[in-house]
């Protein structure tokens, strides 16, 4: 069954770049967009909700070199960007201006990822191409957690249990960690290469379950793997997109390379969650969590688009890679940057439910794996 996901509004704003990260605000009213060329762009998601596209609202051009992660730490006014100069700044949006609030300073290569957590108090957390691994609070003070990577630290993410302040990580040396940041302790590892005598595929993306106990891990051998936190299993396995070339210029937000992510379907079963990912092969691909079947590909360009490429230029649209992609917190869209021409694409599916109570039984039910 295909959920039917169909193309509603192309948008530019980066002229002509690669986009390399779309993150919605945790609220769905904002969209932030980062392209090749270090310009970011904030955009009004607000039409989204009466089926209209989206507004440009504000942009500027960082100095921070490649911006290599990004990550909301508010509703909507406040968000991060990892740099290939090794800081990360704290930006603000108010009163339509963006503003500079601080820059943090302590690693000693770039900026591989950074994941932000907003409880009673802001926490962040990066990554950084040497393998380091620094937590941030709001008060000024730094750590370094047990340093675990060998290599780049390509995705972090923070669970969503907000008794214990846990992360998972991932890692170019193929790695995967769990960490307890408040313990400064290492928990738990997977494909930890310590004798060196396996070479495993670099980690990609790493997300946590809505309900914190899964962990989704896209690697860069075409496998997308559900992994069970209680037994450290892996339970599903995921395939058919194409994740498998790394370049200094790819997002791994997968920068990274490829992102992927869970939906839900507001229906309270397992069986209505659903894996979505970039690919290489230019297509946005979504599997049924449960049978692990695709239900649906989405192709980045359209059949117009594609033969206008081949007529243009030396490459065919196997060239054209979905860098990035998200989901709207409550309605019903995707939305997915590629290496075309800057251009941001919006998909919608009139299949999906979301609204508040749905997304917490689904949550509550928790991603249930037999």
């Amino acid at each position: 069954m295909s959920l039917d996901y169909q193309l509603v509004s192309t948008t530019k704003g980066h002229n002509n770049c690669t986009i390399l990260h779309l993150k919605f605000s945790p609220d769905g009213n904002l969209l932030l967009s980062v392209a090749q060329d270090s310009s970011i762009c904030i955009w009004d998601c607000r039409p989204l909700v009466y089926n209209q596209p989206i507004q440009p609202y504000l942009s500027f051009v960082s100095q921070q070199g490649l911006i290599t992660s990004i990550a909301w730490c508010s509703l909507n006014s406040e968000f991060i960007t990892g740099g290939g100069d090794g800081t990360i700044q704290v930006w603000n949006i108010k009163d339509n201006k963006i503003e500079q609030s601080a820059i943090l300073k302590g690693h000693h290569d770039s900026i591989t990822s950074i994941a932000a957590r907003v409880t009673n108090i802001l926490t962040i957390s990066s990554g950084s191409k040497d393998g380091d691994i620094k937590v941030w609070y709001a008060n000024g003070e730094s750590k370094t957690l047990p340093k675990t990577h060998r290599g780049a630290v390509t995705s972090i993410d923070y669970s969503p249990f907000s008794a214990r302040n846990l992360i998972i990580t991932g890692g170019y040396d193929g790695s995967i960690n769990l960490y307890d940041i408040d313990k400064n302790q290492c928990l738990q590892s997977w494909f930890e290469n310590v004798e060196m005598t396996r070479i495993y595929p670099p980690i990609s993306c790493v997300r946590f379950s809505p309900n914190g106990r899964f962990i989704l891990v896209s690697s860069m051998d075409n496998v997308i793997r559900l992994f069970d936190l209680s037994t450290h299993k892996c339970k599903r396995i995921y395939v058919g997109h194409r994740n498998q070339e790394y370049t200094e210029n790819s997002n791994i937000t997968v920068m990274h390379t490829i992102n992927c992510g869970i939906i839900t379907k507001g229906s309270g079963s397992r069986d209505h969650c659903y894996i979505v990912s970039g690919s290489q092969d230019g297509n946005i691909w979504i599997w049924n969590l449960q049978n692990k079947k695709p239900v649906q590909v989405i192709p980045f360009l359209n059949e117009e688009e594609t033969q206008i490429l081949k007529e243009t230029y030396p490459i065919g649209n196997e060239d054209i890679h979905a860098w990035c992609v998200d989901f709207h917190p409550f309605l019903k869209y995707i939305v997915a940057g590629s290496n075309f021409d800057g251009s941001i694409k919006f998909w919608k599916s009139e299949m999906l439910v979301h609204d508040d109570s749905d997304i917490l039984s689904d949550a509550l039910l928790g991603l249930s794996v037999s």
